[in-house]
């Protein structure tokens, strides 16, 4: 029989059990019961903050496509995302967001009510911390040069190309750790 050493646990591996020694009493459990408590154990000492990417977007195929493009991440847990359907809910959710790991805000420029671009300084204001990128069907210079202007990082055309999004979520990911 093979037994091998992990933490206080022993593994029999014929056996598929895990048993634990304490003083004179031994203690069988299932290997799912152990490797559960186990994992437990480790995440309680570690600290795990959740990074956070806002989706500003009026149009409700947004998120779906987001979700579709990002499923890895967000599975893994490597970042969560958020959706707002519009100017004044994204602010609330910014405020609401204070104390969070928001890492990114994605916006669309033309929604009704508010614009992405009347937003803007408003989310700056709030969060200065953290990076805002336009997204727009109109990549026109003059829209382009009042998003840098107002404190965006960049200005993305619709249809999105998702590996430079990528790449800008990677780079605000990285600087997150």
């Amino acid at each position: 029989m093979k037994h091998f050493t992990f933490f206080n646990y022993r593994l029999s591996v014929e056996q598929n059990s895990f048993a634990t020694a304490d003083s004179e009493q031994v203690v069988c459990r299932s290997a799912a019961d152990t490797i559960s408590e186990i994992s437990k154990a480790s995440q309680s000492r570690t600290k795990h903050v959740s990074l956070l990417i806002l989706v500003v977007d009026d149009e409700s195929d947004v998120e779906m496509l987001f979700r579709q493009q990002f499923r890895r991440d967000l599975r893994s847990g490597r970042f969560t995302m958020d959706f707002a359907q519009s100017a004044d809910n994204a602010l609330q959710r910014i405020s609401d967001l204070a104390d969070e790991s928001l890492i990114l805000i994605l916006s669309d420029i033309n929604m009704p009510g508010m614009s992405g671009l009347e937003m803007l300084p408003k989310a700056k204001a709030a969060r200065p911390d953290v990076p805002v990128i336009m997204i727009t069907a109109y990549g026109d210079d003059n829209t382009k040069r009042k998003a840098l202007e107002g404190g965006a990082e960049a200005l993305l055309t619709k249809p999105i190309d998702f590996l430079v999004l990528r790449s800008e979520i990677d780079i605000c990911v990285a600087s997150a750790a």
